[in-house]
């Protein structure tokens, strides 16, 4: 028995010596890679290079072997925002007492479950303060990461670090494509088929498409984004531009205080979803009339820094400006009086624009505290449609479509559609199901009673404007 102990000991002694990984678990990533596997992969020359794009300071190491292919890029930069702004963990609805009775649709709900999977590659970066990523052409996995680097990063990327290493190593992303397609034959299927949600979603299947994609003569994988402002890009290659970008506007996760006065909310304002600033100056008249009653204005802010550069309104000092990946909101509405401008405007087709999630939470924030009627402002000269859609804005606008005609098509079309029993085609996954059953939607124009919906003991009076 002693024999055996001293024989075990000794073997442990021996592995504890010769290789603390065995002991220790897989080495983290960080600073050098080790001589063995630099060995591997033929590594003969390394190019460091290091740029301040805005708040972000990027480092690159780019890795050669003899060919003078790029066979490695490892790339860090801090701060790292993508995460925390997109998905972070504070809850989207909090728990309060419904005044009239308890519903199991109020649940709280998380974003980080909602976007769990997206994260199943990257458990490092959930609460990093640094993004890192090594890249080869020679594995798909490490490349997935690229989904969640923030835009500037990027765009910079796409613009000047990615078309080299293509150029340089394209065989090797050649053959690693190949070896895949010969060994996984369902998966390629998959990937280009119709499969099953859960199915296509798969991170081996993510990460061929995206081989495939930078490896197509037509590709844009390398192609700078169709919205990226001229001008920004100059703010690559251009040391002053800094001072000439926009100032950040300060944004936070909740607003803790509760709003009493009637509120102005506006949605995604940002030449990234209305290209032709559209609604720019009714937005600009509304956030004027709201400051000069000293009434406050909230912003509901894409996640990101760059979102700024693209944000229309003059007016860069809300009272709030709070994060919202998709018009969603938490804000503690003690007031009957909302105006909600922005967009897009309407729910169709399962396709949820963030004006309208903006204008279900406000619904559902306000009757979590009060049984009294809520009034929603919506000023169209200051809200966005999609492109296809703009034909019904423009005819209200114009007077060429009768109100009722319009109230119709914002009811049947934009808010609630077949059956027509609720607002939107699932408001419950985001925000409690707002039925007509429990709710009565009355729509004004101009201040006129056009139509009435609904039963329900919870009222909302919609009040149409030009202006």
């Amino acid at each position: 028995m002693i024999s055996r102990l001293i024989l075990f000991a000794a073997f442990w002694t021996f592995l504890a010596g010769r290789e603390p990984a065995l002991l220790a678990g897989p080495p983290v990533s960080q600073g050098s890679r080790p001589a063995s596997d630099r060995t591997f992969l033929n590594i003969v020359r390394e190019d460091k290079e290091s740029r301040q794009l805005g708040p972000y300071r990027l480092n690159l190491v780019k890795s050669y072997n003899a060919d003078g292919a790029m066979i490695r890029l490892l790339i860090t930069y801090s701060p790292y925002r993508f995460y925390w702004n997109q998905a972070f963990t504070d809850s989207r609805y909090v728990r309060n007492s419904d005044p009239l009775g308890p519903r199991p649709d109020w649940e709280v709900f998380r974003l980080d479950q909602e976007n769990a999977w997206e994260w199943e590659s990257a458990r490092d970066l959930t609460f990093a303060a640094a993004y890192r990523a090594e890249l080869t052409p020679f594995r798909f996995d490490p490349w997935d990461r690229l989904r969640l680097l923030d835009w500037a990063v990027k765009e910079y990327l796409k613009m000047y670090t990615f078309p080299e290493f293509l150029a340089r190593s394209r065989v090797y992303f050649a053959r690693t494509v190949g070896n895949y397609e010969r060994q996984n034959p369902r998966k390629v299927k998959l990937s280009q088929g119709h499969a099953p949600v859960s199915e296509s979603r798969s991170k081996e299947t993510r990460e061929y498409r995206i081989f495939k994609e930078l490896l197509a003569p037509d590709g844009n994988f390398f192609t700078p984004s169709s919205r990226y402002d001229p001008t920004i890009a100059s703010y690559f290659s251009r040391p002053d531009f800094l001072s000439r970008l926009p100032r950040e506007i300060p944004r936070q996760v909740n607003v803790q205080e509760p709003l009493t006065r009637p509120v102005l909310l506006v949605v995604h304002a940002s030449t990234a979803f209305d290209e032709d600033k559209t609604a720019a100056r009714g937005i600009d008249e509304k956030i004027k009339a709201f400051k000069a009653r000293k009434l406050p204005v909230i912003y509901l802010m894409e996640p990101c820094y760059e979102s700024d550069w693209f944000w229309y309104p003059k007016d860069r000092n809300p009272d709030y400006a709070v994060y919202s990946a998709g018009g969603e909101h938490n804000l503690p509405l003690a007031t009957g009086d909302v105006t909600i401008v922005g967009g897009f405007f309407g729910d169709y087709d399962c396709h949820h624009g963030c004006h309208f999630k903006a204008l279900a939470d406000s619904i559902s924030r306000h009757f979590l505290r009060t049984k009294t009627s809520l009034n929603i402002h919506l000023p169209f000269n200051a809200i966005y449609f999609f492109d296809q859609d703009t034909r019904d804005r423009e005819g209200f606008l114009n007077r060429t479509t009768t109100d009722q005609a319009f109230v119709d098509t914002v009811h049947h079309s934009y808010l609630c559609y077949d059956p027509g029993d609720r607002l939107g085609c699932n408001s419950g996954y985001y925000t409690g199901e707002i039925t007509l059953r429990d709710y009565t939607f009355n729509y004004h124009v101009e201040g006129r009673f056009i139509a009435s919906f609904g039963k329900g003991a919870r009222k909302v009076n919609f009040h149409l404007s030009r202006d």
